[in-house]
């Protein structure tokens, strides 16, 4: 486990594969009383995700494990994702009002700044430096001992 500060969340595995496994998360009880319940992604009833299987660990389905994600990761992606469209949509903007167009001309270069913005992401989505890899943080169960007869 690394030391840097992780997002990190508990599930059950619902799934194994040779080497892949599906940990399904529930929503948490604090959601319901929580003043951002309608606008977080953590409020819907059940989510899953598919992560590598590691090496020499035992899991069986039921198992509770904990996922994170490096807290720099998530906070760049999150940046990414509202700024780079942002960006788009205004500079498209200031461009369409220093060359003096109507104001229908500048919207509609304003909102195809936003959509060049958004294939910009996608482009950048696809980079190493911005892809979300979470990472089981337990350990799981040690391998079955063999039997030994005496």
């Amino acid at each position: 486990m690394s030391a840097e500060p992780m997002i990190a969340r508990s599930g059950r595995i619902v799934r194994l594969d040779a080497d892949r496994l599906t940990v399904r998360f529930e929503r948490q009880s604090a959601c319901a009383g929580c003043r951002a319940a309608k606008a977080c992604a953590g409020n819907t009833p059940s989510s899953e995700i598919e992560l590598d299987r590691p090496p020499g660990l035992h899991y069986r389905i039921g198992d509770e494990v904990r996922v994170g994600l490096a807290e720099h990761n998530a906070l760049r992606a999150t940046l990414a994702a509202y700024l780079i469209p942002l960006a788009g949509f205004v500079l498209a903007m200031l461009l369409g009002a220093a060359l003096g167009l109507p104001d229908a001309a500048v919207l509609a270069a304003s909102l195809g700044g936003l959509g060049g913005g958004l294939l910009a992401l996608r482009r950048l989505a696809r980079r190493p430096g911005l892809q979300l890899q979470p990472m089981l943080l337990d350990t799981g169960n040690p391998p079955f001992p063999e039997e030994i007869h005496p």
